[in-house]
């Protein structure tokens, strides 16, 4: 599956491609109906709001709701500047 998405060019991956099927009904992909890729705009967070923004949902999730995580979710990956962070 190949999806070209309106702000640039998304290619989904196989792995991708299926867990769209699957979350699409495995019948339509039997009867061989079109796919149908979802339009999503992927960008990085480039401004402070917005990564800031990425945090507090992570932490209300891993942190407060899941329990997975005591404080807070940060780790070495944060750090590092290789890091980017995409928003959908």
């Amino acid at each position: 599956m190949r999806c070209t998405v309106r702000g640039g060019g998304l290619i989904m991956n196989s792995a991708i491609a299926v867990t769209y099927r699957a979350a699409n009904g495995l019948g339509q992909v039997l009867l061989g109906q079109p796919e149908v890729c979802p339009e999503f705009q992927i960008e990085t967070a480039a401004d402070p709001a917005t990564r800031n923004a990425y945090y507090a949902l992570r932490t209300e999730v891993f942190v407060h709701r899941q329990g997975l995580f005591t404080g807070h979710d940060h780790d070495e990956r944060d750090d590092d500047p290789r890091t980017s962070i995409l928003v959908a």
